[in-house]
């Protein structure tokens, strides 16, 4: 007894598969620094992923934790607390008395 698929096929050929894939994914070139590459290379290698993943998961991580329309590009992308080298210091706790209640 063959066995159907209850889910019928997206795509009908591995041709319209890898189209449909490239119209939803971009290319891009960018030129990095031999320093870079190289760094990003090693990373890639010791986690066994290839280097365009590696790529792709740090250019999101960065869009992810930056909010790059506020702060633009600067050289240094520390924080301004980092870079005055100053501590916060965490907000005293107010006792609550019985009159506020």
């Amino acid at each position: 007894m063959a066995r159907t698929n209850p889910r019928p096929k997206l795509y009908a050929s591995a041709a319209e598969r890898q189209a449909a894939y490239r119209a939803r994914v971009g290319t891009m070139e960018v030129r990095l620094d031999a320093t870079t590459i190289d760094t990003l290379s090693r990373i890639a290698q010791a986690l066994d992923v290839p280097r365009a993943e590696l790529v792709a998961q740090v250019i999101k991580h960065g869009l992810l934790n930056r909010d790059w329309f506020r702060e633009g590009l600067r050289k240094d992308l520390r924080s301004k607390v980092e870079r005055q080298g100053a501590r916060v210091a965490p907000r005293a706790r107010v006792a609550k008395t019985e009159d506020e209640d």
